[in-house]
């Protein structure tokens, strides 16, 4: 592949929630974006430098140097096959890993384009859908902070990074440790999010998602395992047992026996009136979460290696 042009442009970015750190206060974002084509087809990289040095010795100023000068034209002058191409063509210049990092991006965006893939794909990737976290900034009050970590936590975050300052560390980061968070995937049920904490359930209502409200709760069962939304109420797979936790009334949620059981189980999915659960030993199927599973139940052994 022969690369036809390389070029940076620069967006603004008005973020969401202004964004505090040690270093200052930011209401919006210049991010340079690089655009990359051959053969009619493009791809984008972003650069993930900022405006001044002061998190990294790169700035968007020298990113735009070395790129014009430098990088870009080593780019232009070789085909290239593959990102490690890209990476062995600039090894030569010293340093500046963000603007060598939005050019690699830029190709790994058009090579897969090319092939007619998403770069998951292009990559040898199988999931559609990975965990991840998010950095929030300084608020003005510890409130304000841990309203925006349950607000995350009930979009879906599993990890939540704080910023920290001289005189906002210890008693902040102790504080947002006792909020309740998730020891696994939280778990959807209608318009409210089911979170596990050490010792209990908490029932948020997301109906506004910007602004969960915990609104009622359940203590756990022992050794409480796998979880599945199922209507109006949440499946909990522990010792053996699979219990129903029924938050019809969600200010005062009821656990409930089920006839379903589930010995070391990996999956339990339920839909259309139908309960899956998979687990070590086989896959049973229930017609409803009270009833004894249907006959007979499909089995599946693991295979031995």
């Amino acid at each position: 592949m022969r690369l036809s042009s390389i070029e940076v442009r620069l967006i603004k970015l008005t973020l969401v929630r202004p964004f505090e750190t040690s270093f200052g206060r930011t209401d919006a974002r210049i991010v340079p974006l690089v655009r990359m084509v051959a053969d009619g087809v493009e791809g984008w990289g972003e650069i993930v430098a900022d405006h001044e040095p002061l998190f990294s010795s790169e700035t968007i100023t020298t990113a735009q140097h070395v790129l014009a000068d430098c990088f870009i034209p080593a780019l232009l002058s070789q085909p290239l096959s593959s990102v490690d191409d890209v990476a062995a063509a600039l090894r030569r210049f010293k340093g500046h890993q963000m603007a060598k990092a939005g050019l690699e991006l830029a190709f790994m965006d058009l090579a897969a384009r090319s092939r007619g893939v998403s770069i998951r794909e292009a990559i040898g990737g199988t999931r559609d859908r990975v965990p991840v976290g998010v950095s929030l900034g300084i608020e003005k009050t510890v409130p304000m902070l841990v309203d925006q970590v349950l607000a995350h936590v009930a979009q879906g975050y599993q990890r939540i990074k704080l910023k920290i300052k001289p005189g906002w560390d210890l008693d902040v980061v102790r504080t947002v440790r006792e909020v309740p968070m998730p020891r696994g995937p939280a778990v959807v049920a209608g318009n409210y999010l089911v979170v596990e904490s050490a010792d209990r359930f908490h029932v948020l209502d997301v109906s506004d998602r910007f602004n969960p409200i915990e609104v009622g709760g359940a203590a756990l069962p022992p050794t409480p395992g796998v979880v599945a939304a199922d209507g109006d109420g949440v499946l909990v797979a522990h010792a053996g047992a699979v219990d129903r936790l029924d938050i019809s009334n969600p200010v005062h949620p009821q656990m409930t026996k089920t006839a379903m059981t589930a010995r070391a189980p990996m999956q339990i999915h339920a839909a259309g009136g139908k309960v899956v659960i998979a687990d070590r030993y086989a896959l049973r199927v229930y017609g409803e979460a009270t009833a004894a599973p249907q006959q007979p139940p499909a089995r599946m052994r693991p295979t031995r290696r």
